[in-house]
Protein backbone atom coordinates (compact mmCIF):
# COMPACT_ATOMS: atom_id res chain seq x y z
CA UNK A 1 0.00 0.00 0.00
CA UNK A 2 1.19 3.19 -0.61
CA UNK A 3 1.45 6.21 1.65
CA UNK A 4 -0.98 8.88 1.78
CA UNK A 5 0.79 12.55 1.73
CA UNK A 6 0.16 14.04 4.84
CA UNK A 7 -2.11 16.95 5.69
CA UNK A 8 -0.40 19.81 6.87
CA UNK A 9 0.20 19.62 10.46
CA UNK A 10 -1.47 22.00 13.14
CA UNK A 11 0.48 25.64 13.44
CA UNK A 12 0.74 24.77 17.36
CA UNK A 13 1.97 21.79 17.08
CA UNK A 14 5.37 21.73 15.23
CA UNK A 15 7.06 19.05 17.16
CA UNK A 16 4.41 16.70 15.68
CA UNK A 17 4.86 17.53 12.45
CA UNK A 18 8.44 17.07 12.85
CA UNK A 19 8.33 13.59 13.83
CA UNK A 20 5.56 12.81 11.29
CA UNK A 21 8.60 14.25 8.81
CA UNK A 22 11.00 12.05 10.21
CA UNK A 23 9.01 9.13 10.03
CA UNK A 24 7.74 9.75 6.99
CA UNK A 25 11.02 9.80 5.41
CA UNK A 26 12.69 6.75 7.30
CA UNK A 27 9.75 4.21 6.31
CA UNK A 28 8.39 3.83 2.73
CA UNK A 29 5.29 2.34 4.07
CA UNK A 30 4.42 4.92 6.42
CA UNK A 31 0.51 5.79 7.26
CA UNK A 32 0.47 9.04 8.55
CA UNK A 33 -3.15 8.54 10.01
CA UNK A 34 -2.29 5.46 11.96
CA UNK A 35 0.87 8.17 13.56
CA UNK A 36 -0.76 11.49 13.28
CA UNK A 37 -4.05 10.74 14.22
CA UNK A 38 -2.90 9.44 17.80
CA UNK A 39 -0.39 11.72 18.45
CA UNK A 40 -2.28 14.72 17.56
CA UNK A 41 -5.25 13.81 19.99
CA UNK A 42 -2.60 12.82 22.58
CA UNK A 43 -0.97 16.53 22.32
CA UNK A 44 -4.78 17.90 23.10
CA UNK A 45 -5.43 15.61 25.61
CA UNK A 46 -2.32 16.68 27.16
CA UNK A 47 -2.98 20.49 26.17
CA UNK A 48 -6.70 20.57 27.47
CA UNK A 49 -5.42 18.46 30.56
CA UNK A 50 -2.72 21.61 31.11
CA UNK A 51 -5.37 24.02 30.80
CA UNK A 52 -7.82 22.87 32.99
CA UNK A 53 -5.86 22.15 35.73
CA UNK A 54 -4.46 26.13 35.66
CA UNK A 55 -7.96 26.54 36.06
CA UNK A 56 -8.80 24.72 39.08
CA UNK A 57 -5.55 25.19 40.60
CA UNK A 58 -6.27 28.17 42.62
CA UNK A 59 -9.51 26.60 43.70
CA UNK A 60 -8.13 23.89 45.45
CA UNK A 61 -4.27 24.92 45.91
CA UNK A 62 -4.08 24.38 49.36
CA UNK A 63 -6.02 21.09 49.20
CA UNK A 64 -4.39 18.28 47.21
CA UNK A 65 -6.97 16.13 47.93
CA UNK A 66 -9.74 18.37 46.39
CA UNK A 67 -8.05 18.56 42.81
CA UNK A 68 -9.69 15.55 41.68
CA UNK A 69 -12.91 16.84 42.86
CA UNK A 70 -13.10 20.40 41.79
CA UNK A 71 -11.56 18.51 38.49
CA UNK A 72 -14.92 16.74 38.25
CA UNK A 73 -17.04 19.96 38.46
CA UNK A 74 -15.17 21.60 35.57
CA UNK A 75 -15.05 18.66 33.64
CA UNK A 76 -18.62 18.53 33.68
CA UNK A 77 -19.36 21.42 32.99
CA UNK A 78 -17.18 21.64 30.22
CA UNK A 79 -18.90 18.32 28.72
CA UNK A 80 -22.23 20.18 29.03
CA UNK A 81 -21.17 23.38 27.19
CA UNK A 82 -21.78 25.25 30.77
CA UNK A 83 -19.33 27.88 31.13
CA UNK A 84 -16.73 27.21 33.68
CA UNK A 85 -17.64 30.18 36.20
CA UNK A 86 -14.41 29.88 37.56
CA UNK A 87 -13.38 32.61 40.14
CA UNK A 88 -9.44 32.65 39.67
CA UNK A 89 -9.96 33.12 35.89
CA UNK A 90 -11.58 36.62 36.39
CA UNK A 91 -9.10 37.79 39.39
CA UNK A 92 -6.73 36.57 36.37
CA UNK A 93 -8.20 38.80 34.18
CA UNK A 94 -8.84 42.11 36.74
CA UNK A 95 -5.28 41.74 37.65
CA UNK A 96 -4.03 41.96 33.84
CA UNK A 97 -6.22 45.09 33.50
CA UNK A 98 -4.41 46.33 37.08
CA UNK A 99 -8.46 46.11 38.05
CA UNK A 100 -7.90 43.62 41.23
CA UNK A 101 -7.45 44.63 44.54
CA UNK A 102 -7.25 41.82 46.46
CA UNK A 103 -10.82 41.51 47.01
CA UNK A 104 -13.33 39.71 44.25
CA UNK A 105 -17.31 40.98 43.84
CA UNK A 106 -20.50 40.22 41.90
CA UNK A 107 -19.62 43.16 39.93
CA UNK A 108 -16.47 41.95 38.71
CA UNK A 109 -18.06 38.86 37.48
CA UNK A 110 -19.65 40.78 34.48
CA UNK A 111 -15.67 41.96 33.88
CA UNK A 112 -15.64 42.20 29.75
CA UNK A 113 -12.41 39.56 29.43
CA UNK A 114 -11.86 36.65 27.01
CA UNK A 115 -10.22 34.94 30.68
CA UNK A 116 -13.76 35.55 32.33
CA UNK A 117 -15.19 32.40 32.44
CA UNK A 118 -18.64 33.54 33.80
CA UNK A 119 -19.16 35.42 30.32
CA UNK A 120 -16.90 33.14 27.72
CA UNK A 121 -17.60 29.17 28.01
CA UNK A 122 -14.89 26.75 27.69
CA UNK A 123 -11.18 27.28 28.69
CA UNK A 124 -9.22 30.76 29.06
CA UNK A 125 -7.56 31.39 25.63
CA UNK A 126 -4.21 30.91 27.52
CA UNK A 127 -2.75 29.34 30.64
CA UNK A 128 -3.12 31.94 33.84
CA UNK A 129 -0.65 29.93 36.06
CA UNK A 130 1.73 27.04 35.94
CA UNK A 131 0.09 23.81 37.88
CA UNK A 132 2.37 21.50 39.38
CA UNK A 133 2.26 17.71 38.86
CA UNK A 134 -0.64 16.94 41.24
CA UNK A 135 -3.11 19.59 39.63
CA UNK A 136 -1.96 17.70 36.31
CA UNK A 137 -2.87 14.36 37.50
CA UNK A 138 -6.22 15.62 39.01
CA UNK A 139 -7.18 17.05 35.65
CA UNK A 140 -6.40 14.11 33.68
CA UNK A 141 -8.24 12.08 36.34
CA UNK A 142 -11.57 13.98 38.20
CA UNK A 143 -13.27 12.27 40.22
CA UNK A 144 -16.24 10.00 38.51
CA UNK A 145 -19.17 12.43 39.88
CA UNK A 146 -21.98 14.39 38.53
CA UNK A 147 -21.07 17.24 40.44
CA UNK A 148 -21.85 20.94 38.54
CA UNK A 149 -21.43 23.35 41.57
CA UNK A 150 -18.90 23.57 45.05
CA UNK A 151 -19.00 26.23 47.67
CA UNK A 152 -16.45 26.36 50.26
CA UNK A 153 -17.93 25.43 53.49
CA UNK A 154 -17.69 27.82 56.35
CA UNK A 155 -14.60 26.05 58.37
CA UNK A 156 -12.47 27.25 54.54
CA UNK A 157 -11.56 23.75 54.35
CA UNK A 158 -14.19 21.24 52.90
CA UNK A 159 -16.37 22.12 50.38
CA UNK A 160 -19.65 20.92 49.54
CA UNK A 161 -20.17 19.72 45.94
CA UNK A 162 -23.80 19.01 44.31
CA UNK A 163 -25.07 18.41 40.53
CA UNK A 164 -28.34 20.65 41.90
CA UNK A 165 -28.53 24.38 41.27
CA UNK A 166 -31.16 25.13 43.94
CA UNK A 167 -28.97 23.05 46.74
CA UNK A 168 -25.74 25.14 45.72
CA UNK A 169 -27.98 28.79 46.28
CA UNK A 170 -29.33 26.77 49.38
CA UNK A 171 -25.79 25.87 50.89
CA UNK A 172 -24.32 29.58 49.96
CA UNK A 173 -27.34 31.74 51.58
CA UNK A 174 -27.59 29.66 54.50
CA UNK A 175 -24.24 30.16 55.11
CA UNK A 176 -23.43 33.94 54.04
CA UNK A 177 -21.76 33.48 50.28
Amino acid sequence: MAARPCAPAPRAAPAVAGFVAVLATETSSFNPTAVVAPVVFLALMLVYSWLLALVFLFEAWLWEHLRPLVAAVYTNRLRIGMPLQCDPTVIYALDRAGKFDGNLRRDDLRFDSPYNTYKVKGLPPTPIANPGLASMQAAAHPTRANWLYFVRKPDKVHHFFTSSYTEFQNYANAHGF
